[in-house]
This record gives structure tokens, C-alpha cells and sequence, in this order.
């Protein structure tokens, strides 16, 4: 057997892809979802040795009064369910306890003779009279004009609420025709103008974003209605659980199907489907009623003057980002929701437990008994090309002789009739599979698993959606332990307090893997600036779940160290910004400052795109002219030889070199392009982020390129953002104080005086 093919298996072992499946994310995404690829820039106030130690959080002595879950019973340390695989010798357990991250405000209309409402200008008939929902200042007692960044939140709110949310999930509206800036709302939310829902393979991920807004939102008001709306919403993140009928497992979305001669369905706030063709194993047919379950779905529908049946169906093959929605949003629900509510906390319990149960264990063993394993790990973490950028204190991969992940099992028509559809009773501590390379029949096996992991593309029997490997990838292990810290925080079950300890930070040493999560970088041409997004979110909730402490004090040091310094620092990224002038170190108050400042003009920045702020954002094409007037030819960059080469040859991973994409082409005179040595040409970058009115159109902007100028679209605003990428902002803004705009006001039912019909 070549070495080649050995090593390129490695870089299997190592960077399993987790790609989300709607075609949105460049090859290179498939190496790490947790790892961001940016080039480094360090905090200049913080010296090297600034970081705690990882270790610290091992600490025998830490506090014994640290509380466990109030909800734990007194006897989980006797439960049934802990693993058997703990040793009697072994070393007591460090605590591991927790708090709320969000803390409500009182109810600012308790006593008062007000009623509160949800919706910014909505309107309703009461006794005749007209009332419409409107801005009240609680100290003042009367109605105000709120402050034009308050007012574009409340409007974007607005339009969420009742166009880009169909059954409660989260999508973007298309329209049929050009919907230019400034068009009234009540144009293009004509029926008539509807072109359908887009994005809805995304819907847990962004409907989890919602959600965290919602909560933001409650905490920060503590209005009755808005709590109101938080419930609500929680349950409509549960019900791509409950669609399923498997607990834990997540759908991207559920929908009613068509027939695809039906014509385009009305904008109702249901989710319909129409072609089957782009149909595969990976969605589902619903198998019964579910809390929640929007009749239509199995039904029929009026559809201009004719009738046309619809039957229930989700998609399945959740990836890790999908799963991210509900995995940050509920920490921050959990603490909010009521004693009334005890119903809805008890299916968050239920499914986040039974998806970490649900996830089965898979382990490539011996790995130093074969030589040229050991030399694939070595150019691996060496590095050609970008490569990996260790630091001389990080974990060091080559003593490794085990690789653990744990897997989700996906569900298709190859064993729809097997698939477990029960909650298990256990963590997965014994391995599902074991691939020894010291057994010579290792090869098949390990390709067989490679085959597995690519559910995108394939129907296997044993396929997975994702994996998780907190062993060696630093966002998966970060991913790991709140995952962990959630079930022991819900559920009080000793058995995940062992795991989070014994698995994840002893064995997996998963806290010092954390601490590589920024290691790979590429040149921002081959870049989609993903992965990070998706790992910044569920480290800030997971450090917020934490007590003061050295576990803490740890995980905010990867916030510095991995996101802020070398990944997401320089992006001007005002979710990250955010989170980071929160619970960045404290010794980093510098930094936290920049960020805080930053965040603060670039909310005040964010709005509509084509030129209006308080306008939806839709897909408009932005004047280059404009942005080179902004940037001048200073702030404007080209790719280095070696960056091109990189992006486009591939680059030399285990030996191997791997293939590239172009991001060159014939020169047609653009005044975008860079003349490269061989006559193609490249696009510009500029050399600093965009500000937020020249960056191009995105579902959620912090996701994306905030280098890259924009092109032209086909349809001039054919399609509009839910607007989330603003108002969970606004309100993680508002709750953490760098903005004020809205203080003491909250909406309330204001009388107009137009008489109106009940």
C-alpha cells in the first residue's frame, strides 16, 4: 500500500468535513468547521504567557462549595446511568456547576394600566376604537419617537415576525420581480409580488438565532409579552425535534409537499415545497402528529380557486452548524423559562440528553504501532503550504496513539427500518467501531468509514451526519463540552459530570485541543470565513454557563487567544466583537475596548443596503465606484504568488497535494481586477473590513467575506434577508451595555382614535 494513500487517509482521520449540505461552503470548508483560516494578529497589550493554563481547570482544590444542578437529585452520584467504565480508585471529580447566563429584568407595566404587544406598528381593533403598537417610555408615562437605531430594530423585528418566519422556522422571502429600495411594504409584501421561501436547509441554524434574540430580548425588557414570545418561540426550535420522531435528532426544516404542478403557494406562514426532484434520502416523510405540527402540512390547499393535497415531510442529515442553533440558544433560554413552562424545559432535557447519548463513539487505535501514520500526523501538523501553526506550548499530536470521535447516525431508506428511534439509556463510552491499525485488514475499514461520513452525497446503511473529534479538532471540542455541560446542567445526571471530566478534558484532553482551534490558516481568496461562525457563539454561551473560576478562566483565554488574536479579531465581525468585549480575560480590557468601540459604530452603521437604513437588506448590487472612492487605491490588495498558489495549486498536506480552486481567470479590463505574473487576473480585496453598507448581501452577514467587493445580482433585490444578523445584535448590545437606544421604553397598545370595524 502506497504511503500516499495512507497519509491521505490521516488527513481523513484528522479533518472530517461537516459540510452543511446546501451547496454554500467552498472545499476548503470541509477541513475544519471549528478552525478559522485567518491570518494572525496579535493583541499587542497582551504578553505571550497571558493565557491561564488549560490545566488549571483540573485543579484538585477548586471550590468544594461550587454548586452542582439545582435541578440534579441528591442521589445522581448512585444513579443506574453512571458509567460503568469509572473506576473506584479513581480521583474524585473536580465540581462542575453552573449558572444562567441571562438574568430578566422586572416587568417595566407591572401595575401599570397599559397592555404590552409584540409587533412595532401593528394594528388591532378594540371596542370600535383603532390602536396601533407603538413606543412608551415607562419614566415619562406616554408615548416617544424612538431613536432611529431603536426604530430600524423594531422595524426589522416587524418584518421578521411576519414574513420570514413560516411555521416559526427561519427563512428568506424571494420575490418575482425587482423590488428596488424604498418600496412600500405593503408592495412588496403583496401576495402578488411572492416568490417563495429560500434558505430553509438553514432553518435550525437561524431559527436557533431567533431565538437568541427572543431571549436578549426578555432579558433585557422583561416585558410580559416578550417573554410570551420567547416561549413561543422555544417551542417552534423544539418542533424541528418533535418532526422527527426521534429524540434528539434535528431537522433542518419541516414543509408540506406539493404536487410540482401546483402553482407557487401563497405567503401564509406555512412552508411548502413543490419540485420532488430536488428530493433525496435526505428528507423524510412525516410519520405522525407532533406538538406543534401545522395541519396544512397533511391536508389541502386553496390555491387560486383550486384545490391541492400536501403531506408532511422534514429534512434530515443535520450537520454540526444546524445543531449550533438549539445548542446556544437554549443555555441562554433554560434560566428564563418559568415554573409554568415546566412542560417545555422537560422536552429541551429530553432532546439535548438524548442527542449526546445518541452520538456513537468510533476509535482508530495503535496509530504509533504504523509508521507511516505517525510521518502523515508529522507533515500533517508541519505543515506545507498554510499549514498548521502550533504554538510551542500547545498539545502535541504526535504522541498520540488513539483517535476518538463520536458520530450522529443517519437516518435514509437504507435503514429506515433499524434506525433506533429511542432515547438511549447511556453516554456512548464503549466504541460502536474500533478500527485497529495494528490489524492488518485496518485499511477497508477505515474506508468504509470515510464512505460513511459523506451522507451529502451518498445513502449508506451506517452513514453519519457529523462527527465530533475533541481529541484532535479545537472546535469540536469546544462544541463538546457544552453539549456536556448542557445535559449535566438539565439533567443532574452524574454520568455526564464523569464524562465532561474523565472523556473530554482527561482523556480527550479537549480544553488543550481547544487552544488549536485557530491553527490553520489560508490567504482569504480560498476562504468563506465560516467555520468560525459557528464556534465563536457556542464558546461565549459556554463560558457564560460557567461560574467564576479557572474552567473559565481557561475558555476566556481561548476567546483571546484562538478568536479575537488570530481568527476573528481583525474582521470587524460585530457578533463576535460583541461577545468578545463581554467575556473576554479581564486582563485584556484593551482589546475589549476595541471591540466594544468597533461594535458600537458598526451596529449604528447597520441597516438596508441598497442606500435606505430603514429598509430590509435584500440582494442589491453595491456601485464598485463607490467603495473604490471609500478605500482609495491604498486600501485595496491583490494575492501574493504565494497565496495564489496556495488557494489555486492546493497545497502539500502528508506528502500529498492536495487540489486547489481558481481565483484567477482571463482579464476582461475590470476595474476589480489584479494583473497576476502569467497575464490572469484576480479580484481585489480591500485591505480592511468593508463598512456594513458596502458589504455585499448575505443570509447573515457575519458570516461572510467582509473583504470582498460585491458583485452584480441577476434581479435587483429579488431577494430579502429575516434581518437577524441586526436584531440579535441590537439586543446582545443592549444586554451587555454598549448601547443605550431604547432605555425604559418598551411597545404598548396606543389609541389612535380612527373608529374601525371588530
Amino acid at each position: 500500500m502506497s504511503k500516499n494513500l495512507i497519509k491521505l487517509i490521516v488527513f481523513a482521520l484528522f479533518w472530517w468535513g461537516c459540510d452543511d449540505g446546501e451547496g454554500e461552503r467552498a472545499p476548503q470548508d470541509a477541513l475544519l468547521d471549528g478552525l478559522s483560516v485567518d491570518v494572525s494578529q496579535p493583541d499587542a497589550e497582551l504578553e505571550p504567557d497571558a493565557a491561564p493554563s488549560p490545566d488549571a481547570a483540573l485543579l484538585p482544590d477548586a471550590s468544594p462549595d461550587a454548586a452542582l444542578s439545582p435541578d440534579a437529585s441528591p442521589d445522581a452520584a448512585l444513579s443506574p446511568d453512571a458509567s460503568p467504565d469509572a473506576s473506584p480508585d479513581a480521583a474524585p471529580l473536580p465540581p462542575l456547576s453552573f449558572v444562567d447566563p441571562l438574568t430578566p429584568a422586572p416587568d417595566p407595566l407591572s401595575g401599570l394600566d397599559v397592555e404590552g404587544c409584540a409587533i412595532y406598528q401593528a394594528r388591532r381593533c378594540v371596542d370600535g376604537q383603532a390602536q396601533t403598537c407603538a413606543v412608551y417610555d415607562v419614566a415619562e408615562g406616554g408615548f416617544v419617537e424612538p431613536s432611529d437605531l431603536f426604530r430600524r430594530v423594531l422595524l426589522f423585528e416587524r418584518w421578521y415576525a411576519l414574513y420570514h418566519q413560516p411555521d416559526g422556522q427561519t427563512a428568506q422571502r424571494a420575490f418575482r420581480g425587482a423590488t428596488p429600495a424604498g418600496t412600500p411594504e405593503a408592495t412588496w409584501s403583496d401576495p402578488a409580488h411572492f416568490a417563495g421561501y429560500s434558505g430553509v436547509g438553514d432553518a435550525a441554524i437561524w431559527t436557533g438565532v431567533a431565538l437568541n434574540a427572543y431571549a436578549l430580548r426578555y432579558a433585557v425588557t422583561g416585558a410580559e409579552v416578550d417573554y410570551q414570545r420567547l416561549v413561543e418561540k422555544t417551542r417552534r426550535m423544539l418542533a424541528l425535534f418533535d418532526t422527527t420522531h426521534i429524540p434528539g435528532h434535528l431537522a433542518r426544516n419541516h414543509f408540506g409537499q406539493l404536487s410540482p404542478d401546483a402553482p407557487i403557494p401563497p405567503p401564509d406562514h406555512h412552508l411548502r415545497r413543490l419540485n420532488p426532484e430536488t428530493m433525496d434520502h435526505r428528507h423524510h416523510l412525516g410519520e405522525g402528529a407532533y406538538e406543534g405540527m401545522p395541519e396544512v402540512y397533511d391536508s389541502v390547499v386553496e390555491i387560486e380557486g383550486a384545490s391541492w393535497p400536501t403531506r408532511p415531510m422534514w429534512q434530515g442529515n443535520p450537520s454540526i452548524d444546524q445543531y449550533t442553533g438549539p445548542m446556544v440558544s437554549f443555555p441562554l433560554v433554560w434560566g428564563l423559562l418559568r415554573e409554568g413552562e415546566a412542560d417545555v424545559k422537560a422536552r429541551i432535557k429530553h432532546h439535548m440528553t438524548c442527542y449526546a447519548k445518541r452520538l456513537q463513539r468510533i476509535e482508530v487505535i495503535n496509530l504509533q504501532t504504523n509508521p507511516d501514520l505517525v510521518e502523515g500526523v508529522q507533515a500533517l501538523l508541519g505543515g506545507g503550504g498554510a499549514g498548521v501553526h502550533l504554538d510551542p506550548d500547545d498539545i502535541d499530536f504526535m504522541t498520540l496513539d488513539k483517535i476518538v470521535v463520536w458520530g450522529h447516525p443517519n437516518l435514509n431508506d437504507l435503514n429506515r427500518d433499524v434506525y433506533d428511534r429511542e432515547c438511549p439509556e447511556q453516554i456512548w463510552r464503549a466504541p460502536d467501531r474500533v478500527i485497529d491499525v495494528a490489524d492488518d485488514a485496518w485499511l477497508p475499514k477505515l474506508i468504509e468509514l470515510v464512505q460513511d461520513l459523506r451522507t451529502g452525497d451518498l445513502e449508506r446503511a451506517n452513514g453519519i451526519d457529523h462527527v465530533y473529534a475533541p481529541g484532535v479538532r479545537g472546535g469540536n471540542a469546544i462544541h463538546m463540552m457544552n453539549l456536556i455541560l448542557q445535559a449535566w446542567r438539565y439533567s443532574g445526571e452524574e454520568m455526564y459530570h464523569e464524562f465532561f471530566f474523565r472523556e473530554l478534558i482527561e482523556d480527550q484532553r479537549a480544553l488543550e485541543v481547544a487552544y488549536t482551534t485557530a491553527a490553520l490558516t489560508m490567504p482569504d481568496w480560498c476562504q468563506s470565513f465560516y467555520g468560525g461562525h459557528i464556534t465563536y457563539p457556542v464558546l461565549w454561551v459556554l463560558i457564560a454557563q460557567l461560574p467564576e473560576g479557572p474552567l473559565r478562566d481557561a475558555l476566556r483565554g481561548v476567546l483571546r487567544d484562538e478568536f479575537w488574536r488570530i481568527s476573528r479579531g481583525r474582521l470587524a465581525d460585530l457578533k463576535f466583537d460583541l461577545m468578545y468585549a463581554h467575556l473576554g480575560p479581564e486582563d485584556a480590557e484593551d482589546s475589549r475596548a476595541v471591540a466594544r468601540q468597533r461594535a458600537r459604530a458598526n451596529l449604528y452603521d447597520f441597516g438596508g443596503n441598497g442606500g435606505l437604513l430603514d429598509d430590509p437588506r435584500r440582494a442589491y448590487t453595491i456601485p464598485y465606484e463607490e467603495i473604490l472612492d471609500l478605500v482609495g487605491e491604498a486600501g485595496l490588495r491583490c494575492p501574493s504568488p504565494e497565496e495564489r498558489a496556495f488557494c489555486e495549486e492546493g497545497f502539500t498536506l502528508m506528502g500529498l497535494r492536495l487540489p486547489g480552486e481558481p481565483i484567477s481567470q482571463a482579464c476582461v479590463g475590470h476595474p476589480l481586477e489584479c494583473a497576476l505574473q502569467d497575464g490572469m487576473c484576480a479580484y481585489v480585496r480591500t485591505l480592511d473590513p468593508l463598512p456594513m453598507r458596502y458589504r455585499p448581501f448575505a443570509d447573515f452577514v457575519w458570516q461572510r467575506d467582509p473583504f470582498k467587493i460585491g458583485g452584480p445580482f441577476h434581479l435587483e433585490g429579488y431577494e430579502q434577508s429575516p434581518g437577524l444578523d441586526l436584531i440579535e445584535e441590537f439586543w446582545l448590545a443592549r444586554y451587555t451595555g454598549v448601547v443605550d437606544d431604547g432605555a425604559g421604553q418598551t411597545l404598548v397598545w396606543q389609541s389612535i382614535g380612527d373608529l374601525c370595524d371588530q
